[in-house]
């Protein structure tokens, strides 16, 4: 039996296997960019005196190496966050987790994904993937509770009056 010449071309597998990185990265940020805005705007609507992390450090998560450990911590702070501002708003919840443990799952499964085995990360990437989701959207349903409850910090609707100096407004001219 004669073998394919293309297996014979030790190219062929670095830039196969360079391709399906390429690939898999380029798929990850499709979904990882909003997944970071979403956990972002939930911090946001969280009143500053109960964050216990800055919005923007939600994008540190894109920083390579990083990101492992910084998963566990970002989850960890962000349910303490929607824990005190949940207590703050005197908001009924139903369990004090907030998506922690859930996190904190699909960041050990994430890990295990890291095995120098393709096949065996490729594995566990299959359980990091629902469990993403299902953390994804348990963050947008908190952000969004806390956006459309009344007298939070983001959730209120502060009409803006028309600047007189900017030509982006109209001008008022009724003081009445």
């Amino acid at each position: 039996m004669m073998e394919h010449p293309i297996w014979r071309d030790p190219n062929y597998h670095a830039e196969r296997t360079f391709l399906l990185i390429v690939a898999s990265v380029l798929i990850s940020l499709v979904a990882y960019v909003p997944f970071l805005f979403t956990l972002m705007r939930c911090l946001q609507n969280v009143h500053p005196r109960n964050r216990l992390l800055p919005p923007w450090t939600v994008w540190l998560m894109m920083i390579p190496i990083v990101n492992i450990f910084w998963r566990f911590i970002l989850a960890d702070r962000t349910a303490a966050s929607l824990d005190y501002e949940y207590e703050d708003r005197r908001i009924p919840r139903e369990d004090g987790y907030f998506g922690r443990g859930l996190a904190w799952t699909w960041g050990a499964f994430a890990i295990l994904s890291y095995l120098p085995l393709m096949w065996i990360g490729g594995c566990w990437n299959l359980v990091c993937l629902p469990l993403f989701i299902l953390y994804w959207v348990k963050i947008y349903e908190y952000g969004s509770e806390l956006h459309n409850r009344p007298g939070g910090y983001r959730g209120q609707r502060i009409e803006r009056k028309p600047r007189r100096d900017s030509n982006r407004y109209m001008v008022d001219d009724d003081d009445d």
